[in-house]
């Protein structure tokens, strides 16, 4: 699979000149994004290793959001997992994260997935903010509770019926885009607004 970034940066100058995105900002979001992903991943081993799919769902829904609370705070960032297909509520995009996630989705498709999207846009404060987003893609552990539901590992099915009846995470396939990393990060003052592509 080609992995390439998307790269949305802030709009061109007065003289027509497209500034690059934030280094330092970018390299925080990246790095929350990475500490995250490493924290759930060893989290989801050992719960696996423990009491296999149903305590993996036991320990996402009682650890997972807490641990990205943790990460989000030793980052100085907003950062959160998103999907279009969510399991817990909490994690359902907002517009701008709805619309990178269909991009994310369209690239999956044609097997260009891109590694990142990163865009500058005004923050809630009136300031600017720099949004990161990173696909997730599902590994083959996951299946036991993501995959199609007549597959699904013994007992997980009720597990999730019980905590998550509205559920709209099984279904996938190993390789599939589950959903992504979301990272927001706050930019200093001077920086505008807005957005113009930027060929990577």
């Amino acid at each position: 699979m080609a992995w390439v970034a998307i790269v949305i940066a802030v709009v061109p100058g007065a003289g027509g000149e497209t500034p690059p995105l934030p280094e330092a900002q970018l390299a925080v979001a990246r790095t929350a994004a990475d500490g995250l992903g490493a924290r759930l991943r060893a989290l989801l081993a050992e719960e696996l290793a423990r009491g296999g799919p149903q305590g993996a769902i036991e320990a996402c829904a009682a650890q997972a959001q807490q641990t990205t609370l943790e990460e989000a705070a030793r980052h100085g960032v907003s950062l959160r997992r998103v999907s279009s297909q969510y399991r817990n509520p909490a994690d359902a995009p907002d517009e701008f994260e709805r619309a990178v996630l269909e991009r994310l989705a369209a690239g999956a498709q044609e097997g260009s997935l891109p590694a990142e999207v990163a865009q500058v846009t005004a923050g809630p404060d009136g300031g600017s903010e720099l949004r990161y987003m990173r696909p997730i893609v599902l590994a083959p552990q996951c299946l036991g509770c993501h995959g199609k539901v007549a597959e699904l590992a013994p007992g997980v099915a009720a597990v999730l019926a019980q905590r998550y009846p509205g559920d709209l995470a099984t279904g996938y396939a190993a390789g599939d885009l589950r959903g992504a990393f979301s990272v927001r990060v706050a930019l200093p003052q001077d920086l505008p607004a807005g957005a113009a592509p930027q060929v990577p």
